[in-house]
Protein backbone atom coordinates (compact mmCIF):
# COMPACT_ATOMS: atom_id res chain seq x y z
CA UNK A 1 0.00 0.00 0.00
CA UNK A 2 1.36 3.31 -0.54
CA UNK A 3 0.32 6.46 1.57
CA UNK A 4 1.17 10.11 -0.06
CA UNK A 5 -1.16 13.22 -0.06
CA UNK A 6 0.46 14.02 -3.44
CA UNK A 7 -1.09 11.57 -6.36
CA UNK A 8 1.51 12.28 -8.78
CA UNK A 9 3.69 10.67 -6.39
CA UNK A 10 1.64 7.89 -5.27
CA UNK A 11 1.29 6.91 -9.12
CA UNK A 12 5.22 7.53 -9.27
CA UNK A 13 5.89 5.21 -6.96
CA UNK A 14 3.08 2.59 -8.27
CA UNK A 15 4.28 2.40 -11.29
CA UNK A 16 7.86 1.36 -9.76
CA UNK A 17 6.62 -1.40 -8.08
CA UNK A 18 3.76 -2.65 -10.46
CA UNK A 19 6.64 -2.57 -13.21
CA UNK A 20 8.47 -5.55 -11.57
CA UNK A 21 6.63 -8.89 -12.21
CA UNK A 22 7.28 -10.02 -8.31
CA UNK A 23 5.53 -6.86 -6.34
CA UNK A 24 1.80 -5.21 -7.03
CA UNK A 25 0.30 -2.10 -5.42
CA UNK A 26 -2.83 -3.08 -4.00
CA UNK A 27 -4.09 0.05 -2.56
CA UNK A 28 -3.25 3.67 -2.74
CA UNK A 29 -4.19 6.29 0.36
CA UNK A 30 -3.95 10.28 0.62
CA UNK A 31 -4.60 10.19 4.60
CA UNK A 32 -3.90 8.70 7.98
CA UNK A 33 -7.05 7.77 8.36
CA UNK A 34 -7.70 6.15 4.71
CA UNK A 35 -4.67 4.18 5.30
CA UNK A 36 -5.95 2.85 8.25
CA UNK A 37 -8.89 1.68 6.80
CA UNK A 38 -7.72 0.11 3.69
CA UNK A 39 -4.88 -1.73 5.74
CA UNK A 40 -7.94 -3.22 7.29
CA UNK A 41 -9.39 -4.31 3.76
CA UNK A 42 -6.34 -5.35 2.08
CA UNK A 43 -4.07 -6.55 4.95
CA UNK A 44 -0.65 -5.53 3.24
CA UNK A 45 2.49 -7.18 3.01
CA UNK A 46 4.29 -3.83 3.52
CA UNK A 47 2.95 0.08 3.59
CA UNK A 48 4.95 2.89 2.32
CA UNK A 49 4.64 5.77 4.27
CA UNK A 50 4.68 9.57 4.06
CA UNK A 51 5.50 10.95 7.14
CA UNK A 52 3.66 14.58 6.68
CA UNK A 53 0.09 13.70 6.19
CA UNK A 54 -3.33 16.22 5.92
CA UNK A 55 -5.54 15.90 8.68
CA UNK A 56 -6.03 14.56 11.85
CA UNK A 57 -3.46 11.64 12.00
CA UNK A 58 0.14 11.54 10.63
CA UNK A 59 2.66 9.34 9.35
CA UNK A 60 3.77 8.26 12.50
CA UNK A 61 0.21 7.61 13.92
CA UNK A 62 -1.18 5.97 11.08
CA UNK A 63 2.06 3.27 11.72
CA UNK A 64 0.96 3.07 15.19
CA UNK A 65 -2.62 2.70 14.59
CA UNK A 66 -1.90 0.11 12.25
CA UNK A 67 0.82 -1.65 14.44
CA UNK A 68 -2.08 -1.79 17.17
CA UNK A 69 -4.46 -3.64 14.95
CA UNK A 70 -1.67 -6.06 13.33
CA UNK A 71 1.79 -5.86 15.17
CA UNK A 72 3.14 -7.92 12.44
CA UNK A 73 2.61 -5.15 9.87
CA UNK A 74 5.65 -4.20 7.86
CA UNK A 75 6.29 -0.53 7.10
CA UNK A 76 8.64 1.80 5.05
CA UNK A 77 8.78 5.53 5.34
CA UNK A 78 8.96 7.30 2.30
CA UNK A 79 9.57 11.24 2.96
CA UNK A 80 11.63 13.88 2.14
CA UNK A 81 12.87 14.82 5.99
CA UNK A 82 16.15 13.19 7.14
CA UNK A 83 16.41 15.08 10.21
CA UNK A 84 17.24 12.55 12.85
CA UNK A 85 13.97 13.01 14.78
CA UNK A 86 11.85 12.24 12.70
CA UNK A 87 13.60 8.94 12.00
CA UNK A 88 13.62 7.87 15.46
CA UNK A 89 9.79 8.78 15.27
CA UNK A 90 9.18 6.73 12.73
CA UNK A 91 11.28 3.47 13.91
CA UNK A 92 9.72 4.05 17.09
CA UNK A 93 6.38 3.37 15.92
CA UNK A 94 7.57 0.58 14.55
CA UNK A 95 9.16 1.37 10.56
CA UNK A 96 11.59 -1.67 9.46
CA UNK A 97 12.95 0.96 6.75
CA UNK A 98 13.10 4.74 5.86
CA UNK A 99 13.72 5.80 2.12
CA UNK A 100 14.03 9.79 1.66
CA UNK A 101 12.18 10.55 -1.99
CA UNK A 102 14.87 12.24 -3.50
CA UNK A 103 17.16 8.62 -3.59
CA UNK A 104 17.18 6.65 -7.02
CA UNK A 105 14.15 4.13 -7.27
CA UNK A 106 16.37 1.64 -6.81
CA UNK A 107 16.99 2.12 -3.43
CA UNK A 108 12.84 2.25 -2.94
CA UNK A 109 13.43 -1.24 -4.53
CA UNK A 110 16.28 -2.57 -2.07
CA UNK A 111 14.43 -1.35 0.83
CA UNK A 112 11.09 -3.34 -0.42
CA UNK A 113 13.06 -7.04 -0.79
CA UNK A 114 15.06 -6.22 2.38
CA UNK A 115 12.20 -5.56 4.57
CA UNK A 116 9.69 -8.21 2.91
CA UNK A 117 12.75 -10.68 3.34
CA UNK A 118 12.61 -9.45 7.42
CA UNK A 119 15.15 -6.93 7.76
CA UNK A 120 15.58 -3.40 8.37
CA UNK A 121 16.49 -1.02 5.75
CA UNK A 122 18.46 2.44 6.73
CA UNK A 123 20.60 4.36 3.59
CA UNK A 124 23.59 5.35 4.65
CA UNK A 125 22.86 9.13 5.42
CA UNK A 126 20.11 7.43 7.47
CA UNK A 127 22.24 5.34 8.95
CA UNK A 128 24.56 8.16 9.62
CA UNK A 129 22.18 9.84 11.22
CA UNK A 130 20.41 7.22 13.35
CA UNK A 131 24.33 6.58 14.53
CA UNK A 132 24.94 10.38 15.53
CA UNK A 133 22.74 10.11 18.22
CA UNK A 134 24.38 8.70 20.47
CA UNK A 135 28.12 9.57 20.73
CA UNK A 136 29.97 6.76 20.26
CA UNK A 137 31.85 7.33 23.76
CA UNK A 138 28.45 6.45 25.20
CA UNK A 139 28.73 2.62 23.77
CA UNK A 140 30.89 0.33 23.87
CA UNK A 141 32.55 -1.61 20.79
CA UNK A 142 30.74 -4.75 20.48
CA UNK A 143 27.71 -2.11 20.84
CA UNK A 144 28.71 -0.02 18.30
CA UNK A 145 29.04 -3.12 15.97
CA UNK A 146 25.60 -3.88 16.80
CA UNK A 147 23.94 -1.02 16.07
CA UNK A 148 25.80 -0.43 12.30
CA UNK A 149 24.58 -3.77 11.52
CA UNK A 150 21.20 -3.19 12.97
CA UNK A 151 21.50 0.17 10.39
CA UNK A 152 22.69 -1.91 7.83
CA UNK A 153 18.84 -3.89 8.06
CA UNK A 154 20.95 -7.07 8.96
CA UNK A 155 18.21 -9.51 10.60
CA UNK A 156 19.07 -10.61 14.27
CA UNK A 157 20.24 -13.69 12.87
CA UNK A 158 22.47 -12.35 10.77
CA UNK A 159 24.23 -10.04 13.16
CA UNK A 160 24.87 -13.01 15.71
CA UNK A 161 26.06 -14.56 12.91
CA UNK A 162 28.81 -11.99 11.85
CA UNK A 163 29.63 -10.98 15.63
CA UNK A 164 29.88 -14.61 16.76
CA UNK A 165 27.44 -14.33 19.19
CA UNK A 166 23.86 -16.14 20.13
CA UNK A 167 20.77 -14.83 18.49
CA UNK A 168 19.18 -14.50 21.65
CA UNK A 169 21.36 -11.90 22.72
CA UNK A 170 20.71 -9.77 19.77
CA UNK A 171 16.95 -9.71 20.33
CA UNK A 172 15.12 -7.13 21.77
CA UNK A 173 15.09 -8.72 24.95
CA UNK A 174 18.55 -9.95 24.90
CA UNK A 175 21.50 -8.22 26.66
CA UNK A 176 22.99 -6.19 24.05
CA UNK A 177 20.20 -4.63 22.50
CA UNK A 178 18.41 -3.83 25.93
CA UNK A 179 21.68 -1.77 26.54
CA UNK A 180 21.72 -0.17 23.50
CA UNK A 181 18.14 0.92 23.78
CA UNK A 182 19.05 2.39 27.30
CA UNK A 183 21.53 4.40 26.48
CA UNK A 184 19.33 5.78 23.29
CA UNK A 185 16.14 6.15 25.34
CA UNK A 186 14.04 4.47 22.13
CA UNK A 187 13.78 1.03 23.00
CA UNK A 188 11.07 -0.11 21.20
CA UNK A 189 13.05 0.96 17.94
CA UNK A 190 14.85 -2.26 18.23
CA UNK A 191 11.42 -4.27 17.63
CA UNK A 192 11.63 -3.73 13.98
CA UNK A 193 15.18 -5.43 13.79
CA UNK A 194 13.51 -8.79 15.38
CA UNK A 195 12.44 -10.98 11.96
CA UNK A 196 8.76 -11.31 11.91
CA UNK A 197 6.56 -13.91 9.80
CA UNK A 198 4.31 -12.61 6.88
CA UNK A 199 2.22 -14.20 4.13
CA UNK A 200 5.14 -15.40 2.39
CA UNK A 201 8.41 -17.09 3.81
CA UNK A 202 10.55 -14.77 5.81
CA UNK A 203 14.17 -15.06 4.43
CA UNK A 204 16.52 -12.93 2.72
CA UNK A 205 16.24 -13.77 -0.57
CA UNK A 206 12.96 -13.32 -1.51
CA UNK A 207 12.96 -11.78 -4.93
CA UNK A 208 10.99 -14.75 -5.71
CA UNK A 209 8.30 -14.21 -3.39
CA UNK A 210 5.50 -11.59 -4.61
CA UNK A 211 5.46 -8.81 -2.77
CA UNK A 212 1.89 -6.73 -2.46
CA UNK A 213 3.07 -3.41 -1.55
CA UNK A 214 -0.53 -1.18 -0.77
Amino acid sequence: MVVDDHPLMRVGIGAIINARKDMSVVAQAGTGEEALELYRRHKPDITLMDLRLPGPMSGVEAITAIRAIEPRSRFIVVTTYDGDEDIHRALEAGAQGYVIKGMPYQTLVDALLRVHGGGRFLPPPVARALASRVPDSDLSAREQEVLQLMAGGNSNKQIASVLGITEATVKPSGTLCRKIAKKINHPSQFDSAKPEPIATPSNSECAASPVSTE
